[in-house]
């Protein structure tokens, strides 16, 4: 199936065509013209079918007042803008949709809107009603039931495509600046899609048949008799839509290389401008008043009351549309990354200064082909829409293996981090604290039930300090897993030829809440909540080990307590030779043993030292280590699984919010 998309202006319309199955888009040309066709309908009573394009506009041009009262000619143009609003502009845009259908045919062209898929660009702030105009034109016009697509997305699809604009940066924040004949469209896309109503807006009324208005106005007052007779003639809607825009296209080209230059153009057979400067047009501009031309022809169109009777500041009223859309998006001009201008008055050189003053001069770029832009990159859009659904069945069907490699990072990450957790709390509990007091029993010999009570009292003095290491370390961790997490599904959707959407691409480790998902949901967020778990679960397994029973976990169970059952077990004994087992028992922890407890008087050895010696301790540290690991890998393994589904989320909201855009490279 071919693809024909279809991008239908207010003075120009370019028609694109491209196989659904390849992004390989052509225009179709009736006229060579690589502006495409006038969108212009020229009617006379000669022939039952109507004229278009330039054959419509040479022929009302060239023809003397006679043979146009004659054949009853009715020129008509600049009809778009008015679809909805206005029965003749409606009728004319059909007219004008089948006369193209009708001349393609004739000139053997591969035009057949009945086998192919087609595609109407729109502007993005145009209302339901506006919508259902143009799809009803079409329709009535032969095209079948069309597709609408905003036609900032053709703008992007083709500045990608062509390697115009940086990928990354467009996925970050991507202006689009339509600025056509009849309206002024704007859009903001990030991820490659609108994602608020309010990240689109427009003025349906502002655009360039204005500037056509001021070069009207421009001409009456140099050539003030021909105005007139050409009024009288009627010649003056011709003048002004066709002869008059010439002149505004040929100044602001010229003015846009060199604006210190004087600009002369000859109108056809009306007379000529001459001595055109950039800076008297400026002043023209931003006192625009309607010519009385022209406000008889729009006096049926619903338009605003200052524009047709008083004076209008044009340049203001672009600077106000752009920012004020902006500001009513709540949009920073940091969010800005890549503007792109597109339509024949983004030409203008006052567009690109105001965009240069807010944004400097290397986020701004410009179509070679403005007219062009939206009609060939709506073509590819089919063919990239048919790559990306079978890449998001390969996504979806593949993510086992993702998730089942990414366990096994995210289990080693947690290890690493309980390893953190334990480590100072060896150095410093046990290495600092424990030892201490162990050795200085060894040494000094005492009560082990002062031994007892000392080592608890340390354990709990040094609690706060376990919740606090557990607590930096699961917030560190959680930005690792969080990093970990991203990186895999970047590294993921790389290997499947895409690229991670701006929302996870932006994710740096940082606590700020990255939306990721139509839920809302944030990596950052979701893990922070994961942290303040982990702190709980294993802060609460950690102390209990060390500090449960009011400090005497670390006795009753673990190293600790087989080491110091070992002391009682040499003191038992030595106490049982002289007090006898029974009375030994009662006495022993409250008993103060001499630093020599032997009951053997000739023994070569110390029993105490034996039991308390340097390899005992050190296994006894050794020991306590992997107690505690165990405890906070059990407490961590809780949430293990949690991660994982997080991981799962994640991935499976960067699939939905992926689009045709990041297939581009």
């Amino acid at each position: 199936m071919t693809v024909i998309a279809i991008d239908f202006g207010t003075t120009n319309t370019f028609v694109a065509q491209c196989p659904a199955a390849a992004r390989a888009p052509s225009p179709l040309q009736l006229e060579n013209n690589h502006t495409g066709i006038d969108t212009a309908v020229l009617y006379a009573d000669e022939d039952g079918s109507p004229y278009i394009g330039e054959l419509a506009v040479a022929t009302f041009g060239n023809a003397a007042a006679a043979e146009r009262q004659k054949y009853r000619y009715q020129f008509h143009s600049h009809f778009k803008p008015d679809l909805a609003t206005n029965a003749v502009a409606r009728q004319a845009a059909v007219d004008f949709l089948r006369a193209f259908h009708r001349d393609a045919q004739r000139e053997q062209l591969p035009f057949a809107p009945s086998r192919a898929r087609v595609i109407f660009g729109v502007p993005s702030e145009a209302d339901a009603a506006y919508r259902q105009t143009l799809a009803a034109v079409a329709r009535d016009a032969g095209y079948g039931e069309i597709e609408l697509a905003d036609e900032p997305l053709g703008a992007l699809l083709d500045g990608v495509a062509a390697g115009l604009f940086p990928l990354s940066e467009i996925l970050r924040g991507f202006l689009v600046i339509d600025f056509g004949g009849g309206t002024c469209d704007f859009a903001f896309l990030r991820d490659g899609k609108i994602h608020r109503p309010q990240e689109s807006w427009g003025d349906m009324h502002l655009g360039g048949r204005w500037f056509d208005d001021l070069f009207y106005r421009w001409f009456a007052e140099q050539n003030p008799v021909a105005a007139s007779d050409l009024e009288a003639a009627g010649d003056d809607f011709f003048l002004r839509t066709y002869w008059c825009r010439q002149a505004k296209e040929k100044f602001s080209a010229l003015m846009s290389r060199q604006s210190d230059k004087k600009f002369s153009f000859t109108l056809g057979r009306y007379g000529a401008l001459t001595g055109l400067t950039w800076d008297e047009f400026l002043t023209r501009a931003r006192n625009y008043e309607m010519t009385d031309s022209c406000r008889r022809f729009y006096r049926d169109n619903r338009l605003p009351e200052k524009l047709l009777n008083g004076k209008t500041d044009l340049l203001q009223w672009f600077a106000d549309a752009l920012v004020g859309g902006l500001r009513a998006a709540g949009l920073a001009p940091a969010d800005i990354k890549v503007i792109a201008l597109a339509g024949g008055s983004s030409q203008w050189k006052f567009v690109a200064d105001f965009c240069r003053e807010q944004w400097g001069n290397e986020k701004i770029f410009r179509s070679p082909q403005p007219y062009a832009a939206i009609a060939t990159g709506l073509a590819i859009l089919p063919a990239l829409q048919r790559e990306f659904a079978a890449k998001q069945q390969t996504l979806s069907a593949d993510k086992p293996r993702l998730l089942t490699a990414l366990g096994e990072k995210i289990q080693r990450a947690v290890a690493g981090g309980n390893r953190q957790i334990v480590a100072p709390i060896l150095a410093e509990l046990f290495d600092e604290k424990i030892r201490s007091l162990l050795t200085d029993f060894r040494e000094r010999g005492g009560k082990i039930a002062d031994l007892e009570a000392a080592i608890e009292q340390e354990a709990l003095a040094y609690a706060p300090r376990v919740n606090e290491l557990v607590k930096e370390t699961m917030d560190k961790n959680a930005r690792a897993i969080g990093a970990l997490m991203v990186a895999s599904v970047r590294a993921y959707l790389q290997e499947h030829g895409l690229r991670l959407g701006a929302a996870a691409e932006n994710y740096g480790g940082d606590w700020a809440p990255v939306a990721v998902g139509a839920t809302g949901t944030g990596v950052a967020e979701s893990l922070v909540k994961m942290a303040e778990r982990l702190t709980g679960l294993v802060g609460a397994a950690a102390v209990a080990s060390l500090c449960g029973g009011g400090g005497t976990a670390l006795i009753a169970a673990g190293p600790l307590g087989l080491i110091i059952g070992g002391v009682i077990g040499v003191a038992a004994a030595a106490l049982a030779a002289k007090y006898g087992r029974e009375k030994a028992t009662a006495l022993v922890k409250n008993f103060p043993l001499p630093k020599n407890i032997s009951p053997l008087p000739f023994a070569k050895f110390n029993p105490l030292k034996l039991a308390l010696g340097d390899d005992k301790i050190a296994a006894c540290r050794e020991k306590m280590g992997d107690d505690l690991t165990a405890k906070i890998t059990a407490a961590t393994d809780a949430v293990h699984t949690d991660l994982i589904r997080q991981a799962s989320q994640l991935l499976d909201a960067e699939i939905a919010r992926l689009n045709v855009v990041h297939l581009l490279h």
